[in-house]
């Protein structure tokens, strides 16, 4: 057996097509059944079941795949970990952002400020799976396996200046029946945490307008067209003196932000130098609603 025969098995069984997998790892197709069959043979069993020209990864093929996706992770780590011995403070860390976007422009010139020969890949994809470090949050304080918690962060509603609970400083999610809510798009981490603590409540909000900028979510609001739950530290940018911002008393509406990486993923010497950073970064910034607005 050798690791090219692994690398083939591994894609065919993800697959469970011979061509699409030869079509995939760019090898001749018959070269790819070669490789299979041979494999077979040194293991003395078969991996798959042929039902007509389809096939199917039976119970020695499943044992056999899940053992040998962990000797290509090993491998991958190990490569990982040599490259990384010879660029400790070089390189790219694929960051995926979920939530707290608003921040990435300065978390990430905060960190350059200390290692300037590391950069970065950003997306806002909750699809990617190829990724070093993933910012998300859970509600309830749910902890993500593989991960730390950054920040507690409660969320606000915010009331145009000429509504009638713009004076107060607390409400509940009741008093709230007759509004119009501008929200965030449905697919968005925010979105589904607020309707999961409307849920909580019986509570239906009546969604006017829904966009994915959190610059227009206060103009929206300033414009009195709407009200709109808003995170109290993260979303810095739509903070405006002519809008009101309001505890939310029932549910208890918090998020709690973590820095999450796949599991048995190599965290690489530049990867352990941002974990680090990220942490010192949120325990130590000035939280503007917290300070400035005395919230």
């Amino acid at each position: 057996m050798d690791f090219t025969q692994l690398v083939y098995f591994v894609e065919i069984a993800r697959l469970q097509n011979v061509t699409k997998a030869a079509e995939r790892l760019h090898v001749a197709q018959p070269a790819l059944s070669q490789s299979l069959q041979k494999l077979e043979q040194e293991l003395g069993t078969k991996l798959f079941d042929r039902i007509g020209k389809s096939i199917r990864l039976n119970e020695d093929g499943r044992i056999m795949f899940r053992y040998s996706e962990q000797i290509l992770e090993l491998y991958h780590n190990a490569r990982e970990e040599l490259a990384d011995r010879l660029k400790s403070e070089t390189g790219t860390i694929k960051l995926k952002f979920l939530c707290a976007s608003d921040l990435i422009p300065d978390i990430i010139s905060s960190f350059q400020a200390f290692y300037p020969g590391i950069g970065f890949k950003i997306v806002q994809s909750s699809e990617l799976m190829d990724y070093d470090f993933c910012i998300t949050s859970t509600y309830n304080n749910v902890a993500p396996e593989n991960g730390r918690l950054l920040h507690d962060e409660e969320i606000l509603l915010a009331v145009p200046p000429g509504h009638r609970l713009a004076r107060r400083k607390r409400c509940r999610l009741e008093d709230l029946k007759e509004d119009s809510f501008i929200s965030l798009d449905a697919g968005k981490q925010l979105r589904r945490l607020t309707d999961t603590f409307c849920k909580a409540v019986s509570f239906r909000p009546n969604i006017v307008l829904e966009c994915d900028n959190p610059a227009l979510v206060r103009n929206l609001i300033a414009a009195e067209l709407g009200v709109a739950f808003v995170p109290a530290d993260t979303w810095e940018q739509i903070y405006n003196d002519r809008i009101g911002y309001l505890h939310i008393e029932r549910p208890v509406c918090v998020r709690s932000i973590f820095i999450t990486w796949p599991q048995n993923k190599y965290i690489s010497r530049q990867g352990y130098y941002f974990l680090n950073f990220i942490q010192d970064y949120f325990k130590n910034r000035h939280w503007l609603m917290r300070g400035e607005k005395g919230r």
